[in-house]
């Protein structure tokens, strides 16, 4: 029941995530007149911001029910109390919907990368492609954690701002300043990424790790603290 439940409240936003992300590439595809080489730069350069987004918004409400409409109020949607009592405990409860979130990023990203190669099939080599998807992957589970916990501190309708503000002013910053590799996680899905290195950024993937699994515990500490 709760796997099916997660999938339910998940579905149409996952569908709504993956065709976010296949529009600037059929932008790229269709409407811009540059070279494929300036529209890969430009890629490398915009693309690590709707990859953040999209983790952020697939994390949806946390544990408490996914509103119609983002129509939510104060401490979530008013059948939270409902979910919340069901007769398992929160950590299964949040389990289940990160298991069913992540399963739903992984997806929207396997596409998304797919889209790439054949946007930019003539730039990019297919072998990169693996290793240029799990790195997104494991980057994005660290801005679904951040999503998670977001979640449980403020109102549905506030979190999708909140997240995007924040993803748009972090991604400003790491194209502006020098980060080191274990924490710059925007890099590592676009100049350091194995499509334009052809090497794994792996210190990026274990601060993505550590950050993901960080930002995770700690929802799961507000969420069993809290009152609903």
């Amino acid at each position: 029941m709760l796997w099916l439940k997660a999938w339910l409240e998940i579905r149409w936003r996952l569908i709504f995530i993956t065709l976010f992300l296949a529009f600037p590439l059929f932008l790229n595809t269709v409407v811009s007149p540059a070279p494929k080489d300036r529209q890969f730069q430009g890629f490398i350069r915009v693309f690590p911001v709707f990859w953040a987004v999209a983790g952020v918004m697939l994390a949806g409400s946390g544990v408490k029910t996914q509103s119609a409409r983002f129509q939510s109020a104060r401490g979530g949607h008013r059948s939270v109390q409902f979910t919340l009592s069901l007769p398992v405990s929160r950590l299964r409860l949040l389990a289940t919907r990160t298991a069913v979130g992540l399963l739903s990023v992984f997806v929207a990203v396997a596409i998304s990368t797919g889209l790439v190669w054949l946007t930019f099939r003539d730039v990019v080599s297919w072998p990169d492609l693996v290793p240029y998807l799990l790195v997104v992957f494991i980057c994005q589970c660290a801005f679904y954690g951040f999503g998670t916990i977001l979640s449980t501190l403020v109102d549905e309708m506030y979190q999708g701002w909140i997240g995007i503000i924040s993803i748009q002013a972090a991604g400003l910053l790491s194209n502006r300043a020098t980060f080191p590799a274990v924490i710059d996680i925007f890099r590592a899905m676009g100049a350091e990424s194995p499509i334009v290195t052809h090497v794994v950024p792996w210190s990026a993937l274990l601060g993505a790790i550590m950050i993901s699994a960080t930002l995770m515990i700690a929802a799961l500490k507000i969420i069993q603290s809290q009152e609903y």
